[in-house]
């Protein structure tokens, strides 16, 4: 460290390389920038897009009013909605990418005045321009009679640095018929967009989740959900093209 004294071409401030003058304590100070101010280490960078994603998750979530609510009237603690639905699935976020146990609706243990409506016989239909879910319902089927509503938020990830690392869209798909068939499975299809389909196009994997909401229609307080359904598709088996 140096200090200038009576400068003659004026005060001069800023960095020049490593170099760097700052005004200290009515002086004007010279220093070299020390070596960890110029470098990130790659556990800080690693952390920092991880943590990227779990706050995207929950904006993911967040971008429907009928998840939101969900979580508003589950028991976690926290201040809001959205941070409970944060604080759960930040911890099941690994390795920079979503995984099966994450979900978009709360789970059994967080429930306060809302029922859980199970699913099974959970699939999927790929189509690259919509999807396809067949489900079942099973515990308290009957709390999820038509209408309701069928929401999916979606992730896709590696584009071989193609466009970003991951991107989101969440989809909701009223259901106001009847849609089930003679075994009890019923079928609902999500459509894409045009901006959602060239985006499809631009990554390798997708990871989603699928769960049917239904606001009781006597009192908007209370609200029916399923469980979360997960499902990947490995999209490079739909679009042929050279990594």
């Amino acid at each position: 460290m140096a200090i200038l004294k009576r400068p003659k071409l004026g005060r001069v401030y800023g960095k020049a390389g490593d170099i760097v003058t700052q005004r200290r304590f009515n002086k004007d100070v010279v220093s070299i920038r020390p070596e960890h101010y110029v470098t990130v280490s790659e556990d800080l960078i690693k952390t920092r897009k991880e943590f990227n994603l779990k706050v995207q998750f929950a904006r993911a979530i967040r971008e429907s009013d009928l998840l939101t609510k969900c979580w508003k009237k589950c028991n976690l603690k926290s201040i809001s909605g959205y941070h409970k639905a944060l604080s759960y699935n930040s911890t099941r976020i690994k390795n920079d990418i979503t995984t099966p146990n994450n979900i978009i609706t709360p789970a059994f243990q967080g429930l306060r005045n809302s029922d859980l409506v199970f699913t099974e016989s959970f699939n999927h239909d790929f189509q690259k321009d919509s999807i396809y879910f067949d489900y079942e319902f099973s515990d308290n089927k009957d709390l999820m009679l038509v209408p309701y509503t069928c929401v999916a938020v979606f992730f896709v990830f590696f584009s071989d640095g193609k466009a970003e690392r991951f991107e989101w869209f969440t989809v909701e798909v009223q259901v106001l018929v009847d849609n089930e068939n003679s075994n009890g499975i019923n079928t609902v299809k999500f459509e894409f967009t045009d901006k959602q389909k060239e985006l499809i196009k631009l990554y390798r994997v997708m990871r989603g989740y699928f769960a049917a909401v239904k606001v009781n229609p006597e009192n908007d307080n209370i609200i029916y959900y399923s469980n979360t359904n997960y499902f990947e598709i490995n999209l490079v088996d739909y679009f042929k093209r050279e990594y």
